[in-house]
This record gives C-alpha cells, sequence and structure tokens, in this order.
C-alpha cells in the first residue's frame, strides 16, 4: 500500500492542479512522508508551521493562522485534482477537515460503504422524490412572482466599545478579514474561527478589499496621530504588512488584480496604480465642489463606478457615474440626493446603498438595478434589497460569484455630553451624558442662565427643539411641528430663541428654509424671513449682542448680513469665496469679527475678519488638520474646534454623520491647540465658560451578510 500511495501522491503533485502550488506541495508531502513512517501522531500545528512551511521556531498558532489556511487550500486543490484529471484514479488521498492527518482510501472501498445504504432507501427516495416534484409544481405555480427571501447571516459580534470599521469577504466566501480598534482579524466562514493578522501601527482601519489570490488584503488606513492617510498590502499568510502608497483613500483592487485604483484624501482625484504601488497615475479630476465618496470594478476590470458628491451654494447632488479605466467615455448612472455613497457591482448587477426617507432619514438600504458593465448601461427599474429600519450600511464587498454580499450594519447616533472645564482649559472633568434616548441629539445653544442646554433631536421622527437642564434626566420640548426644526439659538437679549425649519424629506444644505423666532417665555412662533439653502444665524453674547446671517450667494459665494431678531437681514457685512463651509465660522465675543476655517491642505487655518475695518488676521494651528467648527470660549482668549485625519475627511454624505475620527481641541489665539477628548464633532460653551455641551457619535457597527437576493 504504500508504494502505491507513493506513487499516487508523485502524479497529484505533477497535475494542473498543483503546478505553481509549491506550499501546498510541499504541505502534501510532508504530511504524507509522516504518515506512512508512522509518525502521524507529529502532524501538529506547531510542527506543520515550522517543518512543512518554514516557519521560525518562534510561531505562535493562536496569531498566526497560516497552517490552517494552507490546510484548506490544500483540500481545495485535491477535490478539485479528483474532480478533473484523477477522476478516474483508483486511490484516494484526502486531508479530513478538524486535523491534519490524511486518509489512503481504495474508490472502489468508498463506493461499496455508500452502497451498504441504498437499497434500504431506494423505495423512500423515489417516493420522496415524487412528493417533491408535486411540492415544487404547486410552490412554482403559487409563488414564482413572488421575490426571493433574502438570506441573513450576523458574522462579528463586537460591542459598541469596539465597532467594526471595515470588513470585506474573500473571493471564494470562504473567510471574512473585519477590522476593529484592536486590528485587523479573519474569520473561518465555515467553523467561525478567529485569527488575528500583523497589526498597522498607529491606525484606524477605514475599508479593507482582497487581492484576487485570496491571499493579501489591501487596507485604506487613517493615521490617528499624524493624521495621514495611506494604503496597505497586508498578508494573511503572516509577515509584515507593506505601505504601498500615502494620500489615499477608498482604494479597491481590479478582478484580475492589475490595477488597484483609489481616491486622493481630498476627494477630488481618482487614480491608479500596479498592485506593488508602482506607476501611479490619476484618470479623472472632479471640480472643485465635487467629492468621490465610493469606487467599484466593473467585473471584466475595464471600467469604474463611483459615487460623487457636489456641494455648492445652491445645490447639493449624489450621483453614480461610470467610466473606463482611462478615465474617459464618462456616463451618469443615477442621480439622487438619497445616495449613500457605497456601490459594488457583480454578476450584472449595480448594489448600492440609499437613505431612509423622513422619518427614517438616518437609515439606510440596499438597492440594485441591471447593468450592462461593458457599455454602462442600465437595464429595467431600480429594486430594494433590504427594508431594515434604524441601522446605517456601508463596506459593501461580495465574492466572485456574486451570490453573497457582506457589508457593515450599524448605527451611529449623536448624543449631548457635558463637562467642566478646568480654569487652563487643559483639561476637560467630570463629563458625563446628558442625553439617554437612541435618536440623534444635538446641541446648539445654552440658556442665559447656564443651566440648561437648547438641542435639536429626532426622537419624534422629524428634528424638533428640546431644552434640558444639566442636572436633569428629562427634556422640555420647546418647538415641534411636521417639518424639520434646526439650529436654536438664544437672541442676546435673551427675549427670544431663534431657529430654522426646512422641509422634512429635504436636506437643508439644498432647501431654501423658514427663519422664526418664538418668544423665550413661550408663544406662537412668528416668521422672520425666507432664507436660502444653507443659511445659518450666529451670535455674540451680550453686552455685545451682535448677530451675524450667512447665506450663500448665486455667485459661488457667501455673504455675511447684519441681523437683528425682530427686524431681519440688515445690511452686508462680508462677502468670501464660497470653498468656505457654511458652518465652520463663528461671531468673535466682542462683536468686532468673524472668524472662518479655510480650507486647503497642510495645518488647520482660521482667517478672522474684522467687521468694521482693520487687517485681517491668519491664526495657523499646527499639527492639527481639517478643522471643524469654532466656537469661542467666552472671555475671547480662544475657541473650541475639532480635527479629523485626512484619511476620513468626505466618507460620508451626511453632515452629521461623520465616520471620522474627531479629536476635539482648545486653540489660544497663537495657535496653539491643546487636544481635550476624542470622538467630538463640537462643542458650545456655557454663558460662563465653566462648562461645555458636547456632541459626541455613539457607533454600533457589525458585518453582516445576505445570500440568496
Amino acid at each position: 500500500m504504500a508504494g502505491a500511495v507513493r506513487a499516487q501522491l508523485d502524479k497529484i503533485l505533477s497535475s494542473r492542479s498543483f503546478s505553481g502550488a509549491d506550499r501546498a506541495t510541499g504541505f502534501l508531502r510532508f504530511v504524507v512522508s509522516k504518515t506512512l513512517s508512522g509518525e502521524a501522531d507529529q502532524l501538529k500545528e506547531y510542527v506543520l508551521a515550522v517543518e512543512a512551511l518554514g516557519r521560525k521556531p518562534s510561531f505562535d498558532p493562536r496569531t498566526d493562522p497560516i497552517v490552517r489556511v494552507e490546510a484548506g487550500r490544500l483540500r481545495g486543490r485535491l477535490e478539485e485534482y479528483y474532480q478533473t484529471e484523477g477522476s478516474g484514479d483508483d486511490l484516494l488521498i484526502t486531508l479530513p477537515k478538524g486535523g491534519y492527518v490524511p486518509t489512503f482510501e481504495r474508490r472502489e472501498q468508498r463506493l461499496q460503504a455508500r452502497s451498504l445504504y441504498r437499497p434500504r432507501r431506494w423505495v423512500t427516495l423515489v417516493i420522496a422524490s415524487g412528493v417533491a416534484l408535486l411540492a415544487v409544481a404547486w410552490y412554482a405555480s403559487q409563488h414564482l412572482s413572488r421575490a426571493r427571501e433574502l438570506i441573513e447571516r450576523r458574522l462579528t459580534t463586537n460591542s459598541s466599545e469596539t465597532p467594526v470599521t471595515a470588513a470585506a469577504v474573500s473571493p471564494d466566501g470562504k473567510y471574512l478579514a473585519y477590522a476593529d480598534q484592536t486590528g485587523i482579524h479573519l474569520r473561518v466562514m465555515a467553523t467561525g474561527e478567529m485569527y488575528s493578522l500583523a497589526p498597522i501601527t498607529d491606525s484606524k482601519i477605514v475599508q479593507l478589499c482582497w487581492f484576487p489570490d485570496g491571499t493579501r488584503l489591501l487596507a485604506s488606513v487613517a493615521h490617528t496621530l499624524s493624521g495621514d492617510a495611506s494604503a496597505w498590502s497586508v498578508s494573511i499568510l503572516g509577515g509584515p504588512p507593506r505601505r504601498l502608497r500615502d494620500d489615499v483613500k477608498h482604494a479597491v483592487i481590479s478582478p484580475d488584480g492589475s490595477w488597484i485604483a483609489f481616491v486622493t484624501v481630498r476627494g477630488k482625484q481618482i487614480w491608479v496604480m500596479e498592485p506593488g504601488g508602482g506607476q501611479p497615475h490619476p484618470i479623472l479630476s472632479l471640480p472643485q465642489e465635487d467629492d468621490v465618496l465610493g469606487l467599484a470594478w466593473s467585473p471584466d476590470g475595464r471600467h469604474l463606478a463611483y459615487t460623487k458628491r457636489h456641494v455648492d451654494t445652491d445645490k447639493f447632488e449624489t450621483a453614480i457615474d461610470y467610466c473606463d479605466i482611462r478615465g474617459d467615455e464618462r456616463r451618469g448612472l443615477i442621480a439622487e440626493p438619497s445616495l449613500a455613497g457605497d456601490i459594488a457591482i457583480l454578476n450584472g448587477r449595480l448594489v448600492y446603498t440609499r437613505f431612509e426617507p423622513s422619518p427614517r432619514q438616518t437609515d439606510t438600504n440596499l438597492w440594485e438595478i441591471r447593468l450592462d458593465s461593458g457599455t454602462g448601461q442600465l437595464r429595467g427599474k431600480p429594486r430594494r434589497l433590504s427594508n431594515w429600519s434604524g441601522v446605517a450600511l456601508f463596506s459593501i464587498t461580495a465574492t466572485t460569484d456574486g451570490r453573497q454580499l457582506a457589508f457593515l450594519k450599524g448605527q451611529t447616533q449623536g448624543d449631548v455630553y457635558v463637562a467642566d472645564v478646568e480654569a487652563s482649559r487643559r483639561h476637560l472633568a467630570h463629563v458625563r451624558r446628558l442625553t439617554f434616548d437612541e435618536r440623534n441629539d444635538l446641541p446648539f445653544d445654552w440658556t442665559p442662565d447656564g443651566k440648561a442646554v437648547l438641542f435639536y433631536s429626532d426622537r419624534n421622527g422629524t428634528y424638533d427643539i428640546f431644552r434640558q437642564r444639566i442636572d436633569q434626566r428629562a427634556a422640555e420640548i420647546i418647538v415641534a411641528g411636521p417639518d424639520n426644526e434646526v439650529f436654536p439659538i438664544v437672541s442676546p437679549d435673551g427675549r427670544w430663541i431663534l431657529y430654522f425649519a426646512y422641509p422634512k424629506d429635504r436636506h437643508y444644505l439644498t432647501t431654501a428654509g423658514s427663519l422664526f423666532r418664538i418668544p423665550w417665555g413661550g408663544g406662537p412662533a412668528e416668521l422672520v424671513m425666507k432664507t436660502r439653502a444653507g443659511a445659518i444665524v450666529l451670535c455674540a453674547p451680550a453686552p455685545a449682542g451682535v448677530c451675524v446671517l450667512n447665506e450663500p450667494s448665486t455667485e459661488k459665494q457667501v455673504v455675511f448680513y447684519a441681523f437683528d431678531p425682530v427686524l431681519g437681514k440688515g445690511r452686508e457685512l462680508l462677502r468670501m469665496n464660497a470653498t468656505l463651509n457654511n458652518y465652520f465660522w463663528s461671531v468673535l465675543p466682542d462683536g468686532l469679527s468673524i472668524a472662518a476655517v479655510i480650507p486647503g491642505e497642510g495645518d488647520g487655518h482660521v482667517r478672522i475678519f474684522p467687521l468694521t475695518g482693520g487687517n485681517v488676521r491668519d491664526v495657523i494651528v499646527k499639527g492639527w488638520r481639517n478643522l471643524r467648527n469654532i466656537d469661542w470660549a467666552p472671555d475671547g482668549k480662544g475657541w473650541y474646534s475639532s480635527s479629523s485625519s485626512d484619511a476620513a475627511v468626505s466618507l460620508t454624505t451626511d453632515y452629521h454623520r461623520d465616520r471620522a475620527s474627531l479629536t476635539l481641541l482648545y486653540v489660544d489665539l497663537q495657535g496653539h491647540a491643546q487636544a481635550l477628548r476624542e470622538n467630538v464633532q463640537w462643542a458650545v460653551p456655557s454663558p460662563d465658560g465653566r462648562h461645555l455641551a458636547l456632541l459626541e457619535w455613539n457607533t454600533t457597527s457589525n458585518a453582516w451578510m445576505i445570500e440568496n437576493f
């Protein structure tokens, strides 16, 4: 028998199924030789790793899954051999699951063993087959026109303390790679076993995808300390990760593995490069007002689909476009504000995510439409794939055959926290959560006595305005209605609460709104004026008592006007380029100047514009990029801003649901910044400066999979 086994082994290893598979060849030869020599008891994971696969003696099976991965690949090659070249072979060599000791069996013996059960079952099988055929015929006649039922599986069980940040299913569907704050992990789909891969230091993994060979991952990384973004190659077989290129986000590998497409961190250009990082070159540039939110390759690797967002002073649009690998032959596929950004192309279908209409405006679901990937022509009408409530979906990946779709399903919820500010402004103390519902709560102002926070919340479906004392758990509703009522501020004299109202199914950046006031002591709302899309009012506190209205103009500029809570819009104060984000500015406490974040590369840049004459002043915030918001400390000696990493900029279409890692800063007038707290989008100081109302995002996110879609 031993001679026959060795002859069969040589035949297998010389077949096309094992051609070029040096690791599988060595693995099989080693386990067969050990078994034939009576040493099968030595076939343990450590011995295989060190003696058969060349791992160092320091090999640790808890962190390096190479033996299990290679065993799985070997089983697949053996199965392929016996289905093709070896279909007529008499001697079968197999590697049973759950172990590493091979078995040797004559094909005739296996057939005889199976046949023992057939005489007892053939009558039953005939009857069962007839019943089954009748059942199938009846079912088809009754249900043929109905949609198939989705098969859904949850793949990870991370808590809110360690949400999954990226995930991807392998091309063959055998593995799931996913990342959280502890690193990158590998799940074996058949058994549920988990393994950790070599870490990338100082990183938050924001996207993963598989190379076609199934042994490497392409990781898009946001570096938490430097704020840089980069792409890395990570082997699941061990070894250190390899940095491919900086200035990268949304990196995706082509189906044949010949190109990596990616977006520059500012979201204005699409590039391609070789899988090792060589030959990088741009293929598509977008206007200043556009950002790329997601990329997907066509199955033939000749085209790219990309989701883009257009934000201008008078327009907010999201669309999915299509182009060839040279950036030519561009074609628009879908254009609608509800597009969320994530896309995938599989089996002649474009799968994408959409936001739901109000009151589920923070939910996203999966949709599909037929796509001729060769011509970019859409066929038929969009079809809903899912209708989940209370969750958002992102990071879509699929198996090569298109039968399994993996994605992240999660919920990002904005909550109000309150913190005490130490005198040095170098630390926050006694940080505690103020709002405890399961919807979005966003702080915007304080009551004049500093004892309560004004915030807007969608806890009733649409956004309404609430007031809550910092020593209580219950909120009092101030303004409610069928529209979205947002951005509440108290007038400097304390007589009015000002707020904006927008139609519930429209985005405030794209829709004209209405500015209202209500008496502080209660009473009916009064219309102050109609406003353009994206308008906002901010005020300096008493005694300055200055209010300023910011409104976009039709000339791609934003204009600042004097504003009176009773009389409305006054004279023009200042006009500047529309690249300014309408919401990243503030009035200084003395009411004499406006400070605005100036977008651009490099360190954070804030410009202070005098309103009554004088020189413009620039403040550079060294070491911090992508500043968001300006909220002045009441004494005017500095302000609070949040900073996000380059890689996380423009990841989502909703301003309030940024997935970025945000760091709250206190910045003095010389640009010296002190980091105060992570995961804070903005901070609103109380009138006396002793407290901050913080907007923090609490996220839960896990990997899921659907089939039969």
